[in-house]
C-alpha cells in the first residue's frame, strides 16, 4: 500500500517531471528530472515516524484549495484516498503543510540514493564528466545534449560558454555501472569560451540537458552543478 504520492509536473520550460511515492514499509522510490542527478532512485525513509505523523495530519484534514495558474509547476500530493494540488515549493497552509514539506525534502534527499541515474562532476578546467550512478541501466538519448557553463561573481554572471553536439555520435546509449561522458567548455564550436575566464574566483555552474527513457517515456532533463573557482 502506498502511505504517499508526490507529483511535481510542469511542461514549461524546463519541463518538470518529479515523481515520489513512500511505501507502507517506509520505502521510497523517486524520479528527478531536474538538479544535481537526474534518473531514478529508491531507499528508506530516514524519518519515516515523522513522515507518518505528517500523512496522519493530513488525512484527517480537508486539502487546502489553491489557485494555480495555467503555466504554474504545480505538486499534487495524494494520501488516504485525499488529493491536494499546490504551487510548487510555496507554503501550504494548515495540516497538510508539514506533509508538503516532508515529501519535499525527501525528494531532494533521494539524490544520495541512485538506482538508474546520472550524476555530474565538475571538474578542472570547466569540465563536465556525466557518469552513471546506481545498479541498473538508464536508456540516454544523446543526439540533443547540450552543456552550458556559466561563471558567476559578486551576484552577477561573468562568462559563458555552450557546447552542442558532444552526444551526436552516440545517439542513444544504454548507461550502465561504469559509463562517463566527459565534456569541456573548450569544444564549443561558436567561440563562446572567449567569454568564459576562469580567473579571478566566483562560482562556475555547469547546466546538461539532454533526454531520458522512463519505461517508454521520453523525458526531457536538465542536470545541473556547480564548483567554486
Amino acid at each position: 500500500m502506498t502511505l504517499v504520492d508526490f507529483k511535481r509536473l510542469s511542461d514549461a520550460p524546463p519541463p518538470i517531471r518529479e515523481l515520489l511515492a513512500v511505501e507502507d514499509d517506509g520505502l521510497a522510490t523517486a524520479w528527478r528530472s531536474n538538479g544535481p542527478a537526474v534518473g531514478r532512485f529508491s531507499g528508506p525513509v530516514a524519518d519515516r515516524a515523522g513522515l507518518e505523523a505528517a500523512v496522519d495530519a493530513a488525512r484527517a484534514a480537508e486539502p487546502p484549495e489553491a489557485a494555480l495558474r495555467a503555466d504554474a509547476v504545480a505538486e499534487r500530493i495524494e494520501t488516504g484516498g485525499r488529493q491536494a494540488r499546490v504551487p510548487a515549493r510555496l507554503p501550504v497552509d494548515g495540516p497538510w503543510g508539514p506533509l508538503a514539506d516532508a515529501c519535499r525534502r525527501l525528494l531532494d534527499e533521494m539524490v544520495t540514493a541512485p538506482t538508474a541515474a546520472i550524476g555530474g562532476v565538475l571538474g578542472p578546467g570547466a569540465r563536465l564528466r556525466l557518469e552513471h550512478r546506481g545498479d541498473a541501466p538508464l536508456p540516454l538519448e544523446l543526439a540533443s545534449l547540450e552543456v552550458t557553463f556559466k561563471r558567476w561573481r559578486d551576484g552577477a554572471q561573468a562568462g559563458e560558454a555552450r557546447v552542442r553536439g558532444a552526444g551526436e555520435a552516440l545517439d542513444r546509449v544504454e548507461a550502465g555501472p561504469g559509463w562517463s561522458l566527459e565534456v569541456g567548455a573548450d569544444e564549443a564550436a561558436d567561440g563562446s569560451t572567449d567569454g568564459l575566464d576562469l580567473a579571478g574566483g566566483g562560482i562556475l555552474v555547469a547546466e546538461a540537458v539532454f533526454v531520458v527513457e522512463d519505461a517508454g517515456v521520453l523525458v526531457p532533463v536538465r542536470l545541473s552543478v556547480s564548483t567554486t573557482l
